[in-house]
């Protein structure tokens, strides 16, 4: 019935699947999946505050599975490699690459710490993080929503 809904709910309506207590066991099976996932989160680290789950994170986890493809396990594992090499090689390097040409070209005559410091923060690739994952996530939903690896189809599996 999932399969059938993702693919076309009008059809799936039709052809006798209850879409709306469908989407409800959906909806109750991922709160208790993330209950389990909280409770056991919450006695490994011994203490949660709402500071503990920053919006950022579930960019960064947005960002990996829309990257790879929903519906497909190996998308979203491409996704999610392809989202921390982004995080931490190349943002790293490209705020090293920033400093370097700001402390080079920008900072040569200025003698004002407070503003260098400034500048560089505004300079800060990996500040930046979370709007290049939401970039990312307009672009493919934009140009390839099915991902980089999409999911097969139903008849896509019958002609195999």
């Amino acid at each position: 019935a999932w399969v059938s809904m993702r693919e076309d709910e009008l059809a799936a309506n039709a052809m006798g699947v209850d879409v709306v207590r469908t989407k409800l066991l959906a909806f109750i099976i991922g709160a208790m999946f993330s209950g389990f996932a909280g409770g056991f989160y919450a006695s490994y680290v011994s203490f949660i505050e709402p500071g503990s789950f920053a919006f950022d994170i579930s960019v960064t986890v947005l960002a990996m599975v829309i990257l790879g493809g929903t519906g497909n396990i190996t998308g979203v594992i491409l996704g999610a490699f392809i989202v921390r090499v982004i995080d931490l090689v190349v943002l790293e390097r490209l705020k090293q690459l920033i400093n370097g040409v700001t402390e080079s070209v920008f900072f040569s005559g200025i003698q004002n710490p407070a503003l260098v410091q400034f500048v560089q923060s505004i300079a800060d690739a990996t500040a930046y993080k979370v709007m290049l994952f939401g970039l990312i996530l307009v672009i493919m939903m934009k140009v390839r929503p099915q991902g980089l690896i999409p999911a097969e189809t139903a008849a896509q599996k019958r002609k195999a």
